[in-house]
């Protein structure tokens, strides 16, 4: 008769704390879709149905340094065709404003563009990069 040989699991805390711990970076390195002028909020789970014609959305997208070619965050500002920029400036945020704030929001700090490797992109309705409706 063969022995059986049990591998013994970590205690069931250790095994939650280690699952927190994996969520909690997807969670940070997932990417997000924030639609003017919100920039407290964003969507992380989102489809071409989205990209509604009169919006402004800005995807923030952190580098994935283990894979080739992904060694840059990137920043993609998407503007509808109907999107009123002029209107928009004038509201409570400017568009510029606007988009330095989700990337406070979303990289945590200040003036993000300056600390971090980011690129920006400007995406325009019906005129899309293949990089940004990969996202989609």
């Amino acid at each position: 008769m063969a022995a059986i040989n049990f591998k013994k699991q970590a205690p069931v805390v250790l095994q939650m704390q280690e699952y927190k711990d994996i969520v909690k970076e997807e969670h940070m390195m997932k990417p997000k879709l924030f639609t003017y002028p919100n920039w407290n909020e964003a969507q992380t789970v989102f489809d071409f149905e989205d990209l509604a014609d009169d919006a402004l959305l800005v995807l923030c997208i952190r580098a994935q340094l283990d894979e080739p070619g992904q060694d840059q965050h990137r920043v993609f500002v998407w503007r509808g065709a109907e999107f009123d920029e002029e209107e928009a400036n004038q509201e409570v945020v400017n568009v510029q404003e606007f988009v330095n704030k989700v990337m406070e929001q979303y990289w945590g700090c200040k003036q993000a563009e300056f600390q971090f490797n980011i690129g920006i992109f400007n995406e325009y309705s019906g005129r899309e990069s293949d990089e940004f409706n990969d996202f989609f």
